[in-house]
């Protein structure tokens, strides 16, 4: 893979923000999910069952999945690549291998199944799996009822630890997981949530009129975050489950959205390929906006908020790691 480094020219702003590219890499179509190692510059990229692995903006290597990837993460510790469902090994360079999602996805005779979304806890102890099953008949009703579950697993034995829903209800279709703290959430267009220690149901967030697209805790759970095809963006306070904002960020749809994680910053991302930078405080204010060739579909910082990756999809595919300079 190439680089080219370059600039990006940002309007002055109260926050002095600059971002300049490190480079750009490769030339292929990308998926919205990316990922940074708690320490150091390394970082993953994942699109049509590869995992691209670097370290800063040195291409480290190839990882080919054995399925599709749901969600991509580090372990606090940055040994393990959690590629959602599965477990990448980056000391031994190997896969671990995993027990089947059966038998604790699925009731008695395993029917056919396929796990919608799934991502793991920050350490790999939970997954949490949404799953749609498809009903055998037999010149009778369905023998799987309901056909949509979803589970909280052990993560690496599989076992089953709660159902928290099951059900055919469309408005709980889930197109998004977030699982940190002591929480889960999923969403469809409303965000549900679940505590942990209990299986309990603790509330219903009004969210968006559209599929949300993406769904993430942070600052060690205390906020979560969501970005809808209506082009708005929320954040919630995990303590109280107040609105701390909600606003509309793109005319059309929200792909992607991060919080910096030191500062009351934030960047969404859209099919339209507007990259914007927003700060937060004391309300939601629109600082810049950066177009790209693409379709933004994924934008993550690095744990110190040095480094912004972002994914821009499309025929003229490729990825972006930024360098992220606050002056005075």
């Amino acid at each position: 893979m190439s680089t080219s480094p370059a600039a990006i020219e940002w309007p002055a702003s109260p926050l002095a923000v600059e971002l300049v590219v490190e480079a750009e890499l490769g030339a292929e179509v990308y998926g919205p999910r990316l990922a940074f190692a708690p320490q150091g510059d390394r970082w993953a990229a994942s699109s049509s069952g590869v995992v691209e692995l670097f370290l800063g903006s040195h291409h480290e290597a190839r990882i080919v999945v054995g399925g599709s990837t749901h969600d991509l993460a580090f372990s606090p510790d940055g040994r393990l690549l959690l590629a959602s469902p599965q477990l990448y090994d980056l000391v031994t360079a190997s896969w671990q291998e995993l027990p089947p999602l059966f038998p604790a996805v699925g009731r008695g005779p395993a029917p056919p199944f396929q796990t919608q979304v799934s991502t793991f806890s920050p350490g790999a102890e939970l997954l949490l799996v949404y799953a749609r099953f498809q009903p055998r008949r037999q010149g009778g009703p369905s023998t799987v009822q309901p056909s949509r579950r979803l589970l909280l697993l052990d993560g690496r034995t599989r076992r089953l630890r709660a159902t928290f829903w099951e059900g055919d209800d469309p408005a709980r279709h889930f197109s998004a997981l977030a699982l940190a703290g002591r929480f889960a959430a999923a969403a469809c267009e409303d965000v549900w949530v679940w505590e942990l220690a209990s299986g309990r149901e603790l509330l219903r967030l009004k969210a968006h009129a559209g599929y949300v697209q993406q769904l993430r805790f942070a600052r060690e759970a205390a906020l979560l975050l969501s970005a809808g095809l209506d082009g708005r963006v929320n954040l919630w306070d995990t303590r109280s489950w107040q609105t701390v904002a909600t606003w509309s960020a793109h005319p059309a749809r929200a792909d992607a959205v991060a919080l910096h994680p030191l500062r009351p910053l934030l960047v969404t991302g859209s099919r339209d390929g507007e990259l914007k930078l927003w700060q937060l405080h004391p309300a939601p204010r629109l600082l810049q906006t950066a177009p790209q060739p693409g379709p933004i579909e994924g934008v993550t910082f690095s744990a110190d908020g040095r480094l912004l990756a972002v994914a821009v999809g499309g025929a003229r595919g490729k990825l972006l790691l930024l360098r992220v300079e606050h002056r005075p």
